[in-house]
């Protein structure tokens, strides 16, 4: 006797890629799915600890029939400290599956302000920053013309630095600090 089995049960999904990357003050989080057919939702769970995990977002699966599927979500608000981030891969029997677990260090963002402004004699710089460092504040006219190059020196965490500007001329100035690996940009008016 000849026997035929057949089945369609689908495979359940799986992760191909899971990856959590810093974009200045967000996470941004990517996977790549195969045998996503079956799925029906991936859930973003978060950890501080790497062992005690709390659901942060939900995100549809697209079913699109494609052997591989492409998601994406932007954690807008990231906890200080290192997130552990892993998706939970839903799928229609309520069968689900983890990934990996990836975690992205957010110890703070550097950010700029300038007080008071607009300025006459004298502005204050406040700096936030992650780490110690001596960049170089850089002054350019309306113009985009260098005024005033100095080199500063940043702690770990809030920074005031006061610098004088008596000397430069009435008008709208830009303030560039390369702070962290980043830039900061702030508009100055001069009095």
């Amino acid at each position: 006797d000849d026997i035929n089995i057949s089945s369609t049960a689908l495979l359940p999904v799986s992760a191909l890629s899971f990856d959590a990357s810093r974009n200045g003050k967000v996470n941004n989080l990517r996977w790549l799915v195969s045998n996503g057919q079956n799925a029906v939702k991936y859930v973003v769970e978060r950890s501080n600890d790497g062992r005690n995990f709390t659901s942060i977002a939900e995100v549809n699966a697209h079913n699109t029939g494609n052997s591989s599927e492409d998601y994406f979500y932007i954690d807008a608000a990231p906890i200080k400290g290192t997130n552990y981030y892993r998706i939970r891969m839903m799928d229609a029997d309520n069968s689900f599956k983890y990934s990996l677990i990836r975690n992205v260090k957010n110890t703070g963002v550097a950010e700029m302000a300038i007080l008071p402004n607009p300025v006459s004699q004298s502005m204050k710089l406040s700096l936030e920053s992650e780490t110690n460092e001596t960049p170089v504040m850089i002054i350019t006219d309306a113009s985009g013309r260098k005024v005033m190059q100095q080199q500063i020196t940043v702690k770990a965490g809030t920074n005031s630095i006061d610098i004088p500007v008596a000397h430069l001329s009435k008008g709208n100035y830009v303030v560039m600090v390369k702070l962290n690996g980043g830039q900061l940009v702030q508009r100055m008016t001069k009095l």
